[in-house]
């Protein structure tokens, strides 16, 4: 017989909603607490110091749609997000904001997420919507 599931740490409460997406950051280089990115099926992204066990702020910027993918660059004052709005969304973090600084239009949703290759320079792939692309 197989053991039982270990208990969690801790629950991270007050999303309300499904989550869909996790994407954790722990920046070594900078004395950073490290942080957890939540994208919830109400399309709101929020931000847990998992130090403290609380969200930072909660990001709300694809109209109520469901978010399925969530990624910061490298610098960790940007987060890029990806929704069923048919948009990638651009946030800028450092300021403290927490509306949209810019966003990409997709053409499809389906199930691809975005992939995003951090390097000196960012590459980002998104579904086309041609099955030759």
């Amino acid at each position: 017989m197989s053991l039982p599931p270990p208990d969690p740490k801790f629950d991270l409460r007050g999303i309300g909603a499904h989550v869909n997406c996790l994407h954790f950051s722990c920046n070594v280089q900078k004395p950073c607490p490290p942080l957890l990115f939540s994208g919830s099926s109400i399309g709101e992204i929020h931000i847990w110091n998992l130090n403290t066990r609380r969200a930072e702020s909660v990001l709300d910027g694809h109209g109520g749609k469901s978010i399925f993918w969530v990624h910061n660059l490298t610098d960790r004052e940007r987060l890029m997000s990806q929704g069923r709005d048919l948009q990638i969304c651009t946030w800028n973090l450092a300021e403290g904001r927490n509306t949209v600084l810019g966003s990409i239009p997709l053409d499809s949703v389906g199930f691809c997420k975005c992939s995003l290759l951090n390097t000196e320079r960012c590459l980002l792939a998104i579904p086309g919507k041609e099955s030759s692309q």
